[in-house]
Parts: C-alpha cells; structure tokens; sequence
C-alpha cells in the first residue's frame, strides 16, 4: 500500500489552504484496513449519523449483529445505570437509556471492532487510540451541551471519529513511519501534536488529519464532521460552519491529555491553543470540574471494551 497524492481537488478541499491528498484508491484501499471482518463499519456509521435515525432502525441494526447487541446490553445492565430488572433486548434499553444514549453507545461498541492488521514499532494500538477518542467524544460533548449552540451528539460523534485516520496509519505497512518517530522503550516524540504532524507529511506526504477526512468523506459521514477532523489540530483554519465544533474537538482534547487519556505518541499539550480558549470562551482553571465529568461519564463505556 503506498501513499499516494490526490491529483482531483475534493469538497474537503474548497475555500481552505491547499495540502496534498491521499487519492480515492488509497482512501479505499486504507477503509479496508479498518475492517471488523464483515465490512460493517462504514454501512453502520453511515445508519447511526443519519438525521433520520430512528429506534426501530437501530433496533434493525443490531438484530442482525449479535456481537454488538451483547456489548451495548451489558453497558446497558452495567451498576452505572442502576437498573433493578435485567435488560435483555435493545427495545427495552431504549426505554431505559433513551435514543441519544443507547446511540452513543452503539458508535462506540462499533469503532471498537476495528481490527488491527500490523503494528509499527512503538506505536499505541487501535485500542488505545479509540480510548482516547472516546474521551474526546465525551469532553466535546458535554462542553457542546453546555455552551448551548452546537449539538451534543454532533460533538460526541466529531470527537470519536477525530483520530481515524491514526488508525489507518497504524494499520498499514507503517513499520518506516514508526522507526523514525520513536526510539526503544520510548512511545513518545517527546514533543507536540504539531511535530507528529510534521513528521507524518516528510513521510506518507500528508498527515492523519487528511486522511481521516478523506476517509469519512468517502463514506459519506456529515460534512461538518469531515471538517473537524480535518481541523481539529488548527480550529481556526476549518471552514465557518464547523469552526466552532472543530474546537469543541480541540478542547475535548486537551482535556482526554489531562485526565490521562492522552495518546502516548506525543506529550499532549497541558494547555490547549489560547485561540481556542479564547472561542468558546472557556477558562482553563476549571479544567478539574470538567475533568471530573469526563471521567464519570467515561465510566459506563468501560464494559464495552471488556
């Protein structure tokens, strides 16, 4: 699989700084790479984004995935939810949990089917780069649910999906890119997301932000979601309309780094970038009060990966 520059400009492209591309083949060949074995991962992404998603689509998702259904149920069974009687069937935890809820967790059981086909020396696994996009997920989104102007469950999907094109770098014949990042017994560059970034456009041409957009964008995942992954690491630069949430996802970052969800590929920053302080108007001294709602809300996702 070798990288290779997109010679057509895309929708991802327009009204923004141009950088090169992964080409459509490679995006195709690298969205195989994140197989769960039966191909599901983008048909159930594609379903559970849908602004018509209904409990009766979700209910159809899950009859015909048994693997998936037990994950979501013993979430759903876990003490977190505090629940008396047994659930036993999904239409019962949409009662209990409610749409919004039994969604999230459904996204996340899903995204922890990606399968893992190499391993680069001293790069996390997909498993560590999903727990970390799972803590972004949940920062964004209660930061969205409390600032009021951005969907919650828009934020949690843009914060699960930021680091996706990590995963397909990880997946790949990466084995160079490994090598030149980091040294034995050491999974850290010692530096910052921006020298990660760096480093991935001196050697595939393009770094994962690309790629992830890139990627999404060919299964059809919400526009605004495309952008915040392309974005997340510069807010500032994404397009008008996704600015905002590209920031939720910067923040919802930041903070994953601080309660030790952070990627052990790099030194997470201890503060995120003052612009992006500055646009959602958060005050980084109570970083510990929303700290300490993340990790609550965390705990319930931790059945699903056992």
């Amino acid at each position: 699989m070798t990288p290779a520059g997109n010679k057509n400009v895309t929708s991802i492209d327009q009204g923004r700084p141009r950088r090169r591309r992964p080409d459509r083949e490679f995006v195709a060949q690298a969205g195989r790479l994140l197989g769960d074995g039966e191909g599901r991962i983008p048909e159930l992404l594609h379903e559970l984004l849908s602004p018509d998603v209904t409990a009766a689509r979700i209910c159809r998702l899950l009859a015909s995935d048994v693997a998936l259904s037990a994950r979501v149920l013993k979430v759903a069974n876990s003490a977190w939810y505090g629940q008396h009687r047994n659930i036993s069937s999904i239409d019962r935890a949409i009662v209990v949990l409610g749409l919004s809820v039994l969604r999230r967790l459904v996204l996340a059981a899903s995204c922890l089917r990606i399968r893992r086909t190499r391993q680069a020396p001293g790069l996390p696994d997909s498993g560590a780069v999903i727990a970390h996009s799972l803590a972004v997920a949940i920062g964004a989104q209660l930061l969205a649910a409390e600032q009021g102007d951005t969907d919650p469950e828009t934020a949690f999907v843009a914060g699960l999906l930021h680091d996706f094109g990590l995963l397909v770098e990880f997946s790949m014949e990466a084995e160079g890119l490994g090598a030149d990042l980091t040294t034995p017994g050491q999974a850290t560059i010692g530096g910052t997301p921006e020298a990660w970034l760096s480093r991935e456009r001196q050697h595939f041409g393009w770094d994962h932000t690309d790629l992830g957009a890139a990627l999404l964008e060919s299964w059809q995942i919400p526009e605004n979601v495309v952008y915040s992954t392309e974005w997340h690491h510069q807010p500032t630069h994404a397009p008008h309309s996704a600015k905002r949430l590209s920031a939720l996802v910067a923040l919802g970052d930041a903070l994953a780094g601080n309660i030790g969800m952070g990627l052990t590929l790099f030194s997470e920053p201890e503060e995120p970038a003052p612009c992006v302080l500055e646009a959602l108007g958060f005050d980084w001294e109570e970083r510990c009060e929303w700290q300490q709602r993340m990790a609550d809300e965390l705990r319930p996702y931790a059945s699903l990966g056992a």
